[in-house]
């Protein structure tokens, strides 16, 4: 070897071990902070005579179409605790909007570990039919190449790398011409976004959308605004999806949500020219994010994503399934109450969420069977729903009133986790 090839090799040696050092930093300085806001904010021990209950899922879980406290989750301790006196339950609401089976499988075995639930309460898989996160991983099963180009994306200094990059390029965007913004008016933009946020929440999406569109004019380089302005939208995707782009054109870096509102918008309009615009569109981001990958897949060949939907939520749920058994907690599985109107998509997802449930012996809580009692009765859909078709507060009351009847026709039966409950 020559000495050339020799320093050039000691050249390279050097800045492999700087840029592990530096990773090993970022870690440790993640480690301590964690453990500091935990210091300052002690977990509240949990009681041993004291029953956990662990709902996950996507918007319905979250409660999209209520207020906070009228979610399911919630309404549901409350039912607990009126109806079975003398038993303490605590129950956690975990649910995230858009969420698809393989996000959360992805995160389950940390929220597992952390909440040490007595029951798991899922409801998932409606996201599937338009959220392709996770597609290719399932359409490889779990590619070992695939996983290791998706792990450059959780390597801290590469982040570190991304945000000083786009604090750069946003600096050099906000010096063309831009003016500054003063902070009372800053102030104003974030009123009108918080507002309207609120209003989302109910999904009043209409009456959200002039506040959006007010915050937009002050804070013109907010992408949340625009991704928010999207969502705003969703019922009409055609025009939603450009919201949804426009986020990502300020801020590509950051947000997985903002490429599943470009790419599901685009997939749901079932328009060829929207779908072929959105391609191109997030082609040029395909290095950005590893679910950019993901949406080009479904929407270049939209036919074989709808035929493998199927096999990857039950490839996911086994696997959920499996997890929730080794570590001895109760799984139990609900279906979606609404399977008509702006939710006929769900009687598909649905069939698919029973089909695992009899297959794998799953205590089940029929949503769709009770919700089809009430409305032969003559109750409206509209009386249980938002405009989005998601449950209003009265709907969820139904879906906590239905789990919770689960969930002591279980506790009848057995003990969960083998531990006495006093």
């Amino acid at each position: 070897m020559s000495q050339r090839q020799h320093k050039i090799i000691i050249f390279f040696l050097g800045i492999i071990i700087v840029l592990v050092a530096l990773e090993i930093a970022l870690r440790m300085i993640g480690v301590i902070h964690i453990h500091h806001v935990k210091r300052l904010n002690p977990a509240t021990p949990r009681e041993s005579s004291e029953i956990v209950i662990l709902c996950l899922g996507d918007s319905y879980t979250a409660g999209f179409g209520a207020v906070e406290d009228k979610s399911y989750p919630r309404q549901l301790e409350a039912l607990l605790a009126k109806s079975m006196q003398g038993i303490k339950f605590k129950v956690i609401n975990k649910g995230i909007a858009t969420s698809n089976t393989s996000m959360m499988l992805r995160g389950l075995d940390r929220i597992l570990d952390k909440v040490h639930p007595d029951f798991v309460v899922l409801l998932i898989g409606g996201a599937n039919f338009w959220n392709s996160w996770g597609y290719r991983q399932f359409l490889h099963r779990r590619s070992f190449l695939l996983k290791a180009q998706d792990l450059l994306y959780d390597i801290k200094l590469y982040k570190l790398v991304k945000l000083l990059f786009y604090d750069i390029k946003k600096k050099i965007v906000l010096n063309r011409g831009v003016k500054e913004i003063p902070v009372d008016e800053e102030n104003r933009g974030f009123g009108y976004m918080k507002k309207a946020s609120s209003l989302m929440r109910e999904s009043k999406h209409q009456e959200a959308r002039p506040y959006f569109e007010k915050a937009a004019r002050i804070l013109p380089n907010e992408a949340e605004i625009y991704f928010s302005l999207g969502v705003a939208f969703i019922m009409s995707p055609k025009e939603a999806w450009k919201y949804f782009a426009k986020a990502i054109e300020i801020n590509p870096w950051e947000f997985d949500r903002y490429y599943v509102g470009v790419g599901s918008t685009a997939y749901n309009s079932n328009d060829p020219v929207t779908a072929n615009e959105a391609v191109t569109f997030l082609s040029k981001y395909r290095n950005a994010r590893p679910i950019v990958k993901d949406f080009l897949a479904m929407l270049k060949d939209q036919k074989k994503y709808r035929e493998n939907i199927k096999d990857w939520i039950m490839l996911d749920l086994k696997e959920m399934s499996q997890k929730c058994s080794k570590k001895g907690l109760r799984l139990i599985m609900q279906n979606y109450p609404f399977e008509a109107g702006t939710q006929s998509l769900m009687r598909e997802v649905n069939l698919i969420l029973e089909m695992f449930v009899h297959e794998n012996s799953i205590p089940f809580v029929d949503n769709a069977q009770v919700f089809h009692d009430l409305m032969a009765k003559g109750v409206r859909q509209e009386d249980l729903s938002v405009v989005d078709g998601h449950c209003n507060a009265r709907g969820y009351g139904i879906m906590a009133d239905n789990v919770c009847d689960t969930i002591k026709e279980l506790l009848v039966l057995e003990v969960p986790n083998g531990s006495q409950k006093n």
